[in-house]
């Protein structure tokens, strides 16, 4: 048995499979972003709601984060947050078949404020208190 891992470099759509070998091949074709201009002050704004919903998922566990690493590229802040978001698969999907850096950032900015909002609600019935023993 061997174990593959993969590490995607490049968005592709896949036209067609081969299958005259005993490992899948395909012809693909490589999705490229069209935003040439991205508003800062959207770049800013999701930084800021990125960086809250990470302390809150991890205060949920029980730890603490004061800062997260710094995408100087919106395209690349754009796939790190889809990574990390807790959404259905399906809208995973939908953000990797987005070309528009904008469009995913401003939907990622929206599911990051309603996640927020979840996750404040969670922090308050739960608390630190019920996380821990009474040791």
């Amino acid at each position: 048995r061997i174990m593959v891992s993969a590490v995607g470099e490049q968005r592709f759509v896949i036209q067609e499979t081969q299958t005259d070998k005993p490992y899948l091949m395909a012809n693909v074709n490589l999705i490229q972003d069209n935003d040439t201009e991205i508003s800062e002050s959207l770049v800013s704004n999701i930084k800021i709601s990125f960086l809250e919903y990470v302390r809150r998922l991890t205060a949920l566990q029980g730890g603490w984060i004061d800062r997260l690493a710094e995408y100087d590229d919106p395209s690349a802040l754009s796939f790190a947050i889809a990574q990390l978001l807790q959404v259905e698969s399906k809208i995973k999907q939908e953000l990797l078949e987005m070309t528009s850096v904008s469009s995913r950032l401003q939907l990622e900015n929206t599911l990051l404020v309603k996640s927020i909002e979840h996750l404040d609600v969670l922090l308050k019935q739960e608390g630190p208190h019920k996380r821990f023993s009474a040791n």
